[in-house]
């Protein structure tokens, strides 16, 4: 088998369909991959949509998986393990494939055969017309999308690749430990894919992302507000601070001390954003966004000062199980 696709499915079972669609019908030889569904325990009619498609299609073998740990990272991980490909693709139950998304993957793995990561194109679906405001400052990871505009981008460091369009061979995976926690039962807990990609990384192994590689990310209305986009830079104002801890092991003084300086921050960007809101200057949503992170960053720091059972939780080098 050469490629398993995973998909984490939570509550999306209006968009699952159209997610499974576009895999289905790829260009390359559904005799050479799978694609195996996570539910995380969803609410809604996830499981009746991925096995209505289980029971009609003959093209591509699809397997549906419960995983009763909440967070994205155990439906992740734990279905990796069941995998079969030598490539495991990581995907979203609000994407959509590219019909020769893995022609392509499969051509650049030929090419260069000593990549660990691959990664493409991520461009956005919108449900309806964005902001202005929401293209011109926030068009980027903080959607899940990609701005980078180079064709071959070859390299030993992570160079942006988001886990919705994630290729990573097998044996690296397992040797990395696996997918680091994100959101995890309403709790933000650790650096996701970023985590992951900075293992590897570590190891020596390379990465390539190539914009050839296409995949679409469903934006809906409700991700275009001022609120979301705060409560995203704080999730990664988090995850910074998990990164922050797992590289440098700081003492509990010095966490204190980064907790305290970047709650300042934090207040600081409040203030600047009111500013720019009274100089009637656009970029005050940037700002804010900002002062968000920062707030995520320090709150987390105190979450670690606060507990030991979180620093040793923190400190794992693999979240396999």
């Amino acid at each position: 088998m050469r490629f398993s696709i995973i998909i984490p499915a939570y509550n999306r079972a209006h968009l699952i369909g159209q997610t499974l669609n576009s895999l289905v019908n790829q260009s390359f030889d559904a005799n050479l991959y799978e694609i195996l569904v996570c539910d995380n325990n969803s609410t809604d009619n996830t499981k009746s949509v991925v096995c209505s498609l289980i029971k009609n299609d003959r093209k591509v073998k699809i397997s549906y998986f419960e995983e009763k740990r909440q967070g994205v990272h155990y439906a992740r991980n734990s279905t990796a393990l069941k995998a079969k490909g030598s490539y495991l693709y990581f995907t979203d139950d609000d994407m959509i494939a590219d019909s020769k998304m893995l022609e392509e993957f499969d051509k650049w793995i030929h090419k260069f055969p000593d990549l660990a990561v691959l990664g493409g194109k991520v461009l956005p679906k919108w449900e309806c017309p964005p902001p202005y405001w929401l293209v011109q400052y926030f068009c980027d990871s903080t959607l899940s999308l990609t701005n980078n505009f180079l064709d071959v981008v070859i390299c030993k460091t992570d160079p942006g690749i988001a886990s919705c369009h994630q290729l990573i061979r097998r044996d690296v995976f397992i040797e990395a430990g696996g997918f680091r926690p994100e959101y995890t039962k309403d709790e933000w807990l650790g650096d996701g894919e970023c985590g992951l990609n900075r293992e590897i990384s570590k190891l020596g192994y390379s990465f390539g992302s190539f914009s050839s590689a296409l995949t679409q990310h469903v934006i809906p209305k409700e991700r275009m507000t001022m609120k979301y986009i705060c409560k995203r830079y704080k999730n990664q104002g988090q995850a910074d601070a998990f990164t922050y801890f797992t590289d440098f092991k700081p003492t509990k003084l010095k966490l204190q001390f980064e907790h305290l300086k970047h709650l300042l921050i934090s207040y600081l960007l409040k203030l600047k954003a009111l500013f720019l809101v009274f100089s009637l200057r656009k970029s005050w949503r940037l700002a804010l966004a900002k002062s968000a992170q920062n707030k995520g960053y320090s709150l987390y720091l105190l979450k670690l000062f606060r507990s030991e059972k979180l620093r040793r939780f923190s400190s794992q080098s693999s979240f396999l199980e």
